[in-house]
């Protein structure tokens, strides 16, 4: 089944995680004092980034703050609480400090051998701690010289605040499950299914929703609403409105879609997310008065419920 293998391994992430990552015992919550830093590791199940407290010389330069803390992060060892962040059989080749206040780990090609899980939890393992020290805003990766890819998509610079808490992030902030909208039978109404997305890249979650829509899905009683060939050209979000722009394939009418149920797959897919709550479109970026001719586009759109399958919208809720 199209992409299971990678939302069961999401999915398994998301429940190991939920624990939580910021206490040492389940008790406790793990505080750097001024002279410490906290440093990720991985706990010994391999399953979530527990942190400790560390002392640092803050008085070094930036590049001796780094050389010590990449070798107490690496280096080979294993307790009965935690372990390093690398997952086996991967290295860290080199590290380049950036004149833009980024830092580059180049990380040997075994990296990609090891489970998604493992991946996100080594990149963010590097993130949150390497950005404490003052003139480190992000890391970038490469693997063996080569811009590091998450399912074909660039990695890119990361920051520490892409994997901090918030209302729709589970604890752990590396995986986010969102409602994407897809039609059925018919395609008079929306479907819902939860989808696990990997936040632990520099793609947005705008962005990510409509990717899932773009590739559609396999899933027995869901079908796509997509008009074939669609591209998405640019997405962005200001004062809880996300801005769409498709290109004129997204007006290509289909016999077995409503016009209506390919709107609000999008939108309603869209203000499944804290910071979205309306959807404007544009074509080729222009605004259009109508789409296909007969449904007005040039508004703001917001949430439809009324075109919801409401008994899979009620299955949904209940596994929140």
């Amino acid at each position: 089944m199209k992409k299971l293998g990678l939302l069961l391994s999401l999915l398994i992430a998301l429940i190991l995680f939920l624990p939580g990552c910021g206490k040492g015992n389940d008790d406790e919550v793990i505080k750097a004092s001024e002279e410490e830093y906290l440093l990720y590791y991985l706990n010994s199940e391999e399953t979530k980034l527990i942190p400790k407290a560390v002392f640092f010389d803050k008085k070094k330069s930036v590049e001796e703050q780094v050389k010590s803390m990449l070798t107490k992060l690496t280096e080979s060892r294993t307790t009965s609480s935690y372990k390093t962040i690398l997952p086996d059989m991967v290295i860290l080749q080199s590290y380049t400090l950036n004149d833009n206040r980024t830092i580059t780990l180049d990380l040997s090609t075994t990296y990609y051998e090891a489970d998604t899980s493992a991946q996100v939890l080594c990149r963010a393992a590097f993130v949150k701690s390497l950005t404490q020290i003052s003139g480190i805003d992000a890391v970038e990766f490469t693997i063996d010289t080569q811009p590091m890819t998450d399912r074909d998509s660039l990695v890119g610079s990361l920051t520490a605040d892409m994997f901090v808490d918030n209302e729709t992030k589970d604890e752990s902030g590396f995986v986010q499950v969102v409602t994407i909208y897809f039609t059925n039978v018919t395609g008079e109404y929306l479907e819902p299914i939860q989808i696990p997305m990997n936040l632990g890249t520099n793609v947005s979650a705008e962005q990510l929703v409509i990717e899932e829509l773009l590739s559609g899905t396999d899933e027995r009683g869901y079908y796509n609403t997509m008009p074939k060939g669609t591209r998405l050209l640019s997405v962005s979000t200001k004062d809880g409105i996300c801005y769409v722009d498709f290109s004129e394939e997204f007006e290509k009418p289909q016999d077995n879609v409503k016009d209506q149920t390919v709107i609000y797959s999008v939108v309603n897919s869209l203000c499944e997310l804290s910071t979205v709550s309306r959807v404007a479109f544009t074509i080729n970026g222009e605004q259009k008065e109508l789409y296909n001719g007969h449904i007005p586009f040039d508004q703001i759109f917001e949430r439809n419920l009324d075109i919801v399958n409401q008994e899979n919208q009620e299955n949904q809720e209940n596994q929140e």
